[in-house]
C-alpha cells in the first residue's frame, strides 16, 4: 500500500466565527517565526510563522465544510521540540483539553463530550476561560536538518522527504474535535469510571460488547486485540463503499515437504515499487555487511559480500540506522527485494524514510517471523506477494489495535492497513480531499453535519436526515401525492411539495427501447428491478432483463438507462423498489 500526495479540495470563503486562535509562542518563534518565505501552493504567507497560522486555519476551514458548528471552540496552538530519532519523528499532538458530562443539552447521561463536541450540543461557551483544543507541533522539523521540514502549501503536493503540515494539522484538529477514546488504554479505566461518546462506539469482536460494557481489564485487553472495530450506525453504512478490502503483502514459504505453505502478513514500505501482481520469488540470503552487527545494514556492504546478495531477497535486521538506507544498500548490491525484520517485538509496521529512495520492493515483518525466515535451509526459496485481508466486520471498520500496545495511538486511529488511506490512521498517508470516514466517526459521537453528501444511507437515516414532518415510510411529509419511501428511493425533497420523483422516460427506437428514471445513488438496502405487464390485470408478473447504463447526475442522484428488447403488442413497464 504506496503513500503519496493528493488534492485538497478549493474553498471558498472564510472561518465563520466559531474557531478562534490563541498562538502561544514566544515572540520570533514558532507560529510567530520572522523568517522571509515566498508564498507557496496557494498559501499566500510571507514569513514563517504566517504560513504556518495560514495552514493550521486552512485545517479549520476544511473542517467547518462539514460540521455544523454552533459553539465557540477556541484553539491553543504551539511548537514545541519533541525532537526527531533516526527512525521516525513526532509531527505533532492535539489534546482534547476539556470535557463535560450530564449538561442539559447532552444526548446521553453519563457521558463524557470533548470539550469543543460539548460546546457545540449546549450551544454556548461551557469552558469560557480554557481553550477546548491544544495543538503542539514539532519544531525540530524546520529546525534540525535531520529531521526533514514541513511543507506549508494548501495544494497536497508536498516535495519528497517533507511532511504536509496541512494534512497533519487536518488530522490533529480531528483528535480535538472528539476522535479520540478518552479511556486509559494500558489500564482500561475510564475517566470517573464514565464512558465517553467516541468509547461507546468501539466494538470488540470477541466478546461482541462495546467498550462501555466491558471490565477495565477487558478493555485494556480489547486495545491490543487487533479486534476492535467501530461500530456507530453512520460510519457502518458509509464504510461499505469507502473501504475496499484490504490486499496486504505477505512472505510466503514452505519450511517442509507436504506442509501448507507458511504465510506472514509482511507490510509494504511507503517507499520503493509496489509488488508486481504476479509477486517476486526468490531466493533468501540474510546480509551480512561485515560490521557488527553485520545483519542491520548500516554499513555499505563490501565487495566480497555483496556478491552473495545478487538476485536474492535479503533479510535484515531493523535497528541503528533508516530503512531507507538498509534497503539502499541491499539494491545497491544487487537484490531484488527486502525483508526488514523487527528486533524487538511482533508489532508489524509500514516502513518510512527520507531520500534518497531504493525503487526495489521492500516489506516488514515482526521479529518471531523474522527468526523463522532466518533458520531457513540455505537456498529456501520465499514469495513476496499479495494475501487478500478483510478491512471491516460487516461494514464496520477495524480501529488500531496493535498487539504491541502504543499509548497516544493504539484505540484512537483507524486500523493503519484500511485501503485506500483515510486521514485518521496513525501514521499520515494518502486519503482524499475530505475528511472521510472521519466525517461519518463525528456524527456517531454527536456532531451535527451540513447539508453534506453521505456515502451511503439507510431509509432510517435518511428519514432522520431529511424528514421534518409526518415520518414514516407510508406518510406524505410534505403532501405532494408522494409517501416518504418513494422521495427516499427516488431522491426527492420529502420536505418540499414541489419536489417529486421524475416519470419514467420512455423512448422506442425500432426493435428496441430505452426507459430512463432518476434514484438515489446513496441507498444501500434497496433493490430496483424493472417489470412488465401485458394488460394490468394481472398486476406485474414479469421481471425484465435489460442491458442498464448508469451516470451520476448531480450529488446524491444517479439515472439509471434501460435497454430492452420490443415485441408486437401493448406492454406497461414499471420500476419496483423493495427493501432487501
Amino acid at each position: 500500500m504506496k503513500k503519496g500526495s493528493f488534492l485538497w479540495i478549493a474553498l471558498a470563503g472564510s472561518l465563520q466565527g466559531q474557531f478562534s486562535f490563541d498562538y502561544i509562542d514566544a515572540p520570533g518563534t514558532g507560529f510567530f517565526d520572522t523568517e522571509a518565505r515566498s508564498p507557496i501552493g496557494g498559501n499566500p504567507g510571507e514569513t514563517l510563522g504566517a504560513q504556518r497560522r495560514n495552514a493550521l486555519e486552512r485545517s479549520a476551514e476544511i473542517w467547518e465544510q462539514f460540521l455544523d458548528i454552533t459553539g465557540p471552540i477556541e484553539i491553543e496552538a504551539s511548537f514545541n521540540d519533541f525532537g526527531c530519532t533516526a527512525f521516525s519523528a513526532t509531527l505533532a499532538g492535539a489534546l482534547a483539553s476539556e470535557m463535560a458530562r450530564n449538561f442539559p443539552e447532552a444526548p446521553e447521561s453519563n457521558t463524557w463530550y470533548v470539550g469543543a463536541l460539548a460546546n457545540n450540543l449546549a450551544g454556548r461557551d461551557l469552558f469560557p476561560n480554557a481553550p477546548e483544543i491544544q495543538v503542539f507541533v514539532n519544531s525540530a522539523l524546520d529546525d534540525e536538518p535531520a529531521c526533514g521540514d514541513f511543507y506549508y502549501g494548501f495544494d497536497g503536493n508536498p516535495p519528497p522527504g517533507t511532511s504536509d503540515f496541512l494534512r497533519v494539522a487536518i488530522h490533529e484538529l480531528g483528535h480535538g474535535l472528539g476522535f479520540v477514546s478518552l479511556a486509559n488504554v494500558q489500564t482500561g479505566a475510564l475517566p470517573l469510571n464514565t464512558p465517553d461518546s467516541y468509547t461507546r462506539n468501539l466494538l470488540d469482536l470477541p466478546s461482541g460488547q462495546t467498550w462501555d460494557q466491558l471490565t477495565n481489564a477487558q478493555r485494556a485487553n480489547s486495545a491490543t486485540s487487533q479486534q476492535l472495530v467501530w461500530t456507530g450506525r453512520n460510519t457502518q453504512l458509509a464504510s461499505l463503499n469507502q473501504i475496499d478490502t484490504v490486499f496486504d503483502s505477505a512472505v510466503v514459504f514452505d519450511d517442509s515437504e507436504g506442509q501448507e505453505p507458511q504465510i506472514f502478513l509482511a507490510p509494504e514500505a511507503s517507499f520503493g515499487n509496489s509488488l508486481p501482481p504476479q509477486g517476486i520469488t526468490g531466493e533468501l540470503v540474510v546480509m551480512n555487511d561485515g560490521t557488527a552487527p553485520i545483519t542491520d545494514a548500516c554499513e555499505d556492504v563490501p565487495p566480497e559480500n555483496a556478491s552473495n546478495l545478487a538476485g536474492r531477497i535479503v533479510l535484515i535486521d531493523r535497528g541503528t540506522c533508516l530503512f531507507t538506507e538498509k534497503v539502499l544498500r541491499a539494491e545497491a548490491a544487487g537484490a531484488i527485494a527486502v525483508i526488514v525484520a523487527n528486533n524487538v517485538s511482533d508489532e508489524v509496521l509500514v516502513m518510512g524514510g527520507r531520500a534518497p529512495f531504493p525503487t526495489i520492493p521492500s516489506v516488514f515483518v515482526g521479529q518471531s517471523s523474522g527468526l523463522i525466515l532466518r533458520f531457513l535451509a540455505e537456498g529456501a526459496e520465499v514469495t513476496l506477494t499479495q494475501a487478500e485481508q478483510e478491512a471491516t466486520s460487516d461494514g464496520r471498520p477495524f480501529m488500531h489495535a496493535p498487539a504491541t500496545l502504543s499509548v497516544g495511538s493504539s484505540v484512537s486511529h483507524f486500523d493503519s492497513e484500511t485501503d485506500p488511506d483515510l486521514l485518521m490512521e496513525p501514521f499520515i498517508g494518502t486519503n482524499r480531499e475530505d475528511p472521510d470516514l472521519a466525517i461519518t466517526i463525528m456524527r456517531d459521537i454527536g456532531w451535527k453535519l451540513k447539508d453534506v453528501p453521505f456515502p451511503n444511507l439507510d431509509y432510517e437515516l435518511w428519514e432522520e436526515f431529511f424528514v421534518q414532518g409526518t415520518q414514516g415510510r407510508n406518510e406524505d411529509s410534505d403532501n405532494d401525492g408522494f409517501d416518504n419511501f418513494s422521495e427516499y428511493a427516488f431522491g426527492s425533497n420529502p420536505e418540499d411539495p414541489n419536489s417529486h420523483p421524475n416519470p419514467l422516460q420512455f423512448k422506442n427506437e425500432g426493435q428496441t427501447a430505452t426507459l430512463r428514471y432518476t434514484r438515489t445513488d446513496q441507498a444501500t438496502d434497496l433493490d430496483f428491478t424493472l417489470q412488465s405487464s401485458e394488460n394490468l390485470t394481472d398486476g406485474f408478473p414479469n421481471s425484465v432483463e435489460a442491458n442498464s447504463t448508469v451516470q451520476e447526475t448531480s450529488v446524491g442522484l444517479e439515472e439509471e438507462s434501460l435497454q430492452i428488447q420490443t415485441t408486437n403488442g401493448t406492454r406497461f413497464f414499471r420500476i419496483q423498489v423493495e427493501e432487501k
